[in-house]
């Protein structure tokens, strides 16, 4: 029985180090689990603000959009109106031809430019929409 108990003795003792250590192991993976945990709930926080930044900045710059199409269309509108009035009152075919010419020359110069304005308020909305969701170490 002596025997006994002195094997008992020497495997429980041979045990306890593995045992140790794989609860020590245990701990830690638990302790990892917990910061991977915390790490994945912040990440979707900050990814959440993030996408509600950008919402907001594109909300902002459609708006922008919508008001520079807005006026340039009223002012495309006031721009032929003037221009037909003045067409129609001409005294000769020979004015009529040098208002056109001129209405066409001023018109297609107005659109060109507002065509580079819109580009570059979409470049820039663009910009300002992924800006959030870049990374700081960047």
């Amino acid at each position: 029985m002596n025997q006994s108990k002195s094997h008992a003795e020497a495997g429980a003792a041979s045990v306890k180090p593995t045992l140790t250590e794989k609860t020590q192991g245990m701990i830690a993976g638990l302790d990892q689990a917990t910061k991977n945990y915390t790490g994945a709930l912040l990440f979707g926080r900050e990814t959440g603000e993030a996408m509600m930044r950008s919402a907001a900045s594109v909300n902002k710059a459609t708006e922008a959009l919508r008001c520079e199409l807005q006026a340039y269309s009223q002012q495309a509108a006031n721009d032929t109106i003037a221009a037909t009035k003045a067409i129609m009152g001409s005294k000769s075919v020979f004015d009529a031809f040098e208002l056109q010419s001129e209405f066409a020359k001023t018109a297609f110069e107005n659109y060109a430019k507002e065509l580079t304005k819109l580009g570059e308020l979409f470049t820039t909305a663009a910009k300002e929409g992924f800006l959030p969701f870049r990374s700081p170490h960047q």
